[in-house]
Parts: C-alpha cells; structure tokens; sequence
C-alpha cells in the first residue's frame, strides 16, 4: 500500500472534521443567533438557518451527480476536492468579515461554505476506489472516520477553551458567549458526569431545535436539553 496516500487520506478527515464540530454543530447556530439575525425572533432565525442549509442540501443534491460525472471524465477528483475545499475555506473565512445583523450575507456564505465542504467530501469519500487493495477500504475507512472525531474533538475543545481563557477580550460576541455558557469549565470538558456535550454536525438539518416549549424543540436558549439535566446539545 502506498502509505503517503494512505496517511493522506486518512488526515484529511482529520482536518476536514474541524468544519463539522467548530462551525456546524459548535458555533455557527450560536454566532449566527447571537450576532447576524438579532433582529428577529429565536423561531424566526430557527427558520433561517434552517433555510441555508436546506439550500446547500438542494444545491448537493443537483450538481454533485453531474460534478461526479465531469470528474471522472477528467479522470481528476483530486482536483475537485482542491476546488470545492477552497471554496468551503474561503467561504468561512468571509464569514469574519459579515457585520453584526446582515443576515442575509451570513446565510448566504455559510450556504457556499457548506456546500463546499459537502462537495468536497462527495470527492473525499470517491477517492478511496483509488487505493488498490479492496480488503483494506474497511480498515482505512474505518481509520479516517476515528481520526476525524479525534481531530474536530481537539478543534472544538480548543476554540472552547478559548472562549474560557480570553478573559480580556473587547469583541462583545465573546464576551456574550462567555456569559452563555457560566457552567462550562476547563475540568468539565473532560468530565461527562458534570458536563455532556454532544455535536450533531452529521445530522445538522434541524434535529436539535432551540426553544422554550419542550413539546416543540429539544434544547432550550441556553442549548441545554429539556427535562435532562447537565445534557447540552450544541447543532443547528
């Protein structure tokens, strides 16, 4: 087997997950509440963000089959995946510049940001028909997916951690997050009797909805479960 293809494939989950734990099923849905779509009420930004992502989903669905197509005519998935990964990259990365309110524009580049990182991993997930040992897909599969939890772990603990730690942090959406979140401790990470934590990012079409009512959504403003103590939920 050839192992530079094969840590490369199994590392790029590693790094790719980083996008379904931070932005997916850790921050976005709080960010996107909390700064971009304040203006309107929680069922209201529910809807909205239920929206792009249905829109990225759509979008999925209609060009990933004939993208498919194109890229094994070219005989050139890699170059697709470098293609649709930047786009989700650079996607994300604007959203840092999208002022406080303009929903509109969020929604917009998280859809694009979305719908690369999908797109992206449309060509992922093909390129393991290139390794050439077919008794070893399970193994490598199997490999890529753990070091993917591993690493958008570790992402998603660090930018936690970060949250705690910036204590003198100007930016308000810190220090608001900062004061969302009182119960969430450096030792309570790593302590699931005190504090569960549970990301969604591959189920992140609604199935978690914030609101008040428990006969109507599951977590409430502060992402904590209805009727189950100590259970957070962080998804969109």
């Amino acid at each position: 087997m050839n192992k530079k293809k094969y840590y490369s494939w199994i590392l790029y989950d590693w790094a790719n997950s980083a996008y379904a734990t931070v932005v997916l099923a850790g921050f976005f849905p709080i960010i996107f509440a909390d700064y971009y779509a304040t203006e309107f009420l929680e069922t209201t930004r529910t809807l909205l963000l239920g929206i792009a992502n249905s829109t990225a989903s759509l979008l999925l669905i209609v060009f990933a089959p004939f993208l498919g197509l194109m890229a094994d005519r070219k005989n050139n998935r890699k170059l697709f995946l470098i293609i649709f990964a930047l786009l989700g990259i650079f996607s994300t990365l604007i959203l840092a510049f999208v002022g406080k309110d303009n929903w509109a524009l969020a929604s917009i580049f998280f859809s694009i940001s979305l719908l690369g990182f999908m797109l992206s991993n449309v060509f992922y997930d093909s390129m393991l028909l290139n390794f050439s040992d077919k008794s070893s897909y399970d193994s490598i599969s199997s490999y890529g997916y753990a070091l993917g939890y591993l690493g958008g772990g570790i992402a998603f603990v660090l930018s936690i951690l970060f949250l705690i730690t910036n204590k003198g942090s100007n930016i308000d959406l810190i220090i608001n997050l900062q004061g969302d979140m009182p119960n969430i401790k450096p030792s309570s990470i790593f302590n699931l009797e005190k504090f569960e934590l549970v990301g969604d990012g591959g189920h992140h079409m609604g199935g978690t909805r914030m609101g008040t009512n428990k006969n109507d959504s599951v977590v409430d403003s502060d992402l904590k479960v209805h009727g189950i103590n100590n259970l957070y939920i962080n998804g969109s």
